[in-house]
């Protein structure tokens, strides 16, 4: 047994021939054996800990084992990786970039509020101005009512309704939005093309905007 207690060797004797040279042999092995004891695997325990914008923790252990003589090391295919949080998750989003239209460009902006995990509840402010013929400043407001894919790169589809006002004309308004989004841990973007039916009571023509917003949670 070696010094520390950790390895025990021992070896039977022959039962005929035990001489002195065989006796020899046979304790030089094992003092060898107890002062360089066979290599023991090596293992190496990572434990990855990821906290979510709600608190939720979630903790991943991996642990690797070598053979003696060998480094334990971890394949890249059984690396944890990180996975960004979409920052719509369970938040208040602000969305603020600039829109343009045929006729006007501007300003819009809209707070999102989560219903579900895929469904939010928006509403838009839009600050425009009109470009064709002679400048009228527009101001409007809608809401919107938006399904959102999964993944950190998904497309989103709202149902949108609101009205504007324009040099004492008002018009009410109502489209569909589709966007592409790209979403991170702390901030995303957007970008989406928005056909539109427009009335002023007596006509309803046809329109179309695109936007490209910048999302931070709040």
């Amino acid at each position: 047994m070696s010094s520390d207690g950790r390895y025990f060797r021992h070896a039977p004797l022959p039962a005929d021939g035990a001489t002195p040279r065989v006796f020899a042999a046979i304790a030089t092995s094992l003092v060898d054996e107890m002062i360089v004891p066979p290599d023991a695997p090596a293992i190496d325990v990572d434990v990855h800990v990821h906290v979510g914008p709600d608190g939720a923790v979630a903790a991943a252990p991996t642990a690797m084992i070598a053979p003696p003589g060998f480094a334990a090391v971890a394949p890249a295919a059984l690396a944890v990786a990180e996975t960004a949080v979409p920052v719509r998750a369970n938040r208040v989003l602000f969305e603020v970039g600039p829109m343009l239209s045929p006729l006007t460009f501007g300003i819009e902006a809209e707070l999102t509020f989560p219903i579900s995990d895929h469904v939010r509840l928006g509403a838009i402010g839009i600050a425009d101005i009109t470009f064709v013929d002679e400048t009228i400043p527009i101001f409007g407001a809608a809401a919107e009512l938006r399904y959102v894919g999964s993944g950190s790169r998904h497309w989103d589809i709202g149902a949108i309704a609101g009205a504007a006002e324009g040099d004492g004309d008002a018009v009410g308004f109502g489209g569909v939005r589709l966007s592409r989004a790209w979403e991170g841990a702390h901030r995303g973007t957007a970008f989406s093309i928005t056909p539109l039916l427009v009335s002023d009571g007596a006509e309803t023509f046809p329109g179309l905007y695109a936007a490209l917003h910048w999302t931070l949670p709040l």
